[in-house]
């Protein structure tokens, strides 16, 4: 997982990706999918075989990236449309699919979805209903910063 991130920051350094200056990348499991977190955030990169979950330094907020196939871009947006219900669409494009969802916690769950070779990067970013409105901001800009890899 160390080499995954430090090829990513090499990937924000050069502006591939639409990051910040010195925030972590996180490339997840199957090589495909990118995305980025402040740099004081906590990287919980528990095994190789799982994804990494990065989480604020309060822990108020999470976020988690993983590729999911699917056939063809349309086919993966409307599964996602199936299973999980939007209560706010923030994009819905032929480069982005992001949403807003209940679950079962109070706050701010974030789905954000782009195409991929064979598939789509997922990316899950959740934000606590007590946590500071900057946090929210910055669950924008990480949301922003996903890019698939292949």
């Amino acid at each position: 997982m160390t080499l995954a991130i430090a090829c990513g920051c090499v990937l924000l350094a050069a502006g591939s990706a639409g990051a910040p200056p010195r925030w972590t990348a996180l490339i997840d499991v199957s090589g495909a999918c990118c995305y980025a977190v402040p740099p004081d955030w906590k990287i919980d990169a528990a095994s190789e075989s799982t994804n990494a979950m990065a989480s604020s330094p309060d822990g108020r907020a999470t976020s988690v990236v993983q590729w999911s196939s699917q056939a063809t871009w349309p086919a993966l947006v409307a599964t996602l449309r199936s299973i999980v219900p939007a209560t706010a669409v923030h994009e819905q494009s032929r480069r982005r699919f992001w949403i807003e969802y209940a679950s079962a916690w109070p706050g701010v769950h974030h789905l954000a979805v782009i195409p991929a070779n064979g598939g789509g990067c997922m990316l899950y970013v959740d934000v606590s209903e007590k946590a500071d409105p900057r946090l929210h901001a910055t669950a924008t800009e990480i949301i922003r910063s996903l890019t698939a890899l292949r």
